[in-house]
């Protein structure tokens, strides 16, 4: 989510190796206030506003360049449309990559563990983290948490 000229854009983004396109399509900005948070949270997307500006022409006429210079310069650019307005914005797709700690499964598994055996607001904690989260979560801890519950379930469920 970005701010452009006054106006709420959210964007659709189209990965091509290395390099993500984004398709901008105006929305309502409180409506999606929560991916602009985990963007800037994440502090690796650059404002638009400070983006160079290029013409479609100037993005084909010089394709491999410009693709070079978002790879190795880290930067972004703003490609506009047939009207002269922000039409795309082309940028890194190392900027919507998420880092976590190797650890991360590991502590989300043991939050999981100890919430089996509450009875109070911690499990619905821990269920709802893992619910927003689960499209980032790997393969493992998923399964270790499956696992996990039904094992306990098995057992009696929870404490």
């Amino acid at each position: 989510m970005m701010l452009i000229s006054g106006t709420s854009y959210n964007i659709v983004m189209i990965q091509i190796d290395c390099i993500i396109v984004m398709i901008v399509c105006q929305v309502d900005l409180e409506a999606n206030k929560k991916w602009r948070n985990d963007m800037q949270a994440i502090g690796r997307m650059k404002s638009i506003e400070t983006m160079e500006r290029i013409t479609r022409q100037k993005f084909c006429d010089n394709f491999d360049e410009i693709l070079d210079r978002v790879d190795n310069e880290d930067i972004g650019f703003v490609i506009l449309n047939n009207e002269g307005k922000d039409g795309h914005v082309l940028c890194p797709a190392r900027w919507f990559q998420i880092n976590f700690s190797d650890d991360l499964g590991c502590i989300i598994n043991s939050a999981l563990r100890y919430a089996i055996h509450r009875h109070t607001y911690m499990p619905g904690v821990v269920v709802a983290f893992i619910r927003e989260y689960i499209n980032i979560l790997d393969r493992r801890t998923i399964e270790v948490a499956i696992r996990d519950i039904e094992e306990e379930m098995k057992l009696g469920g929870g404490g």
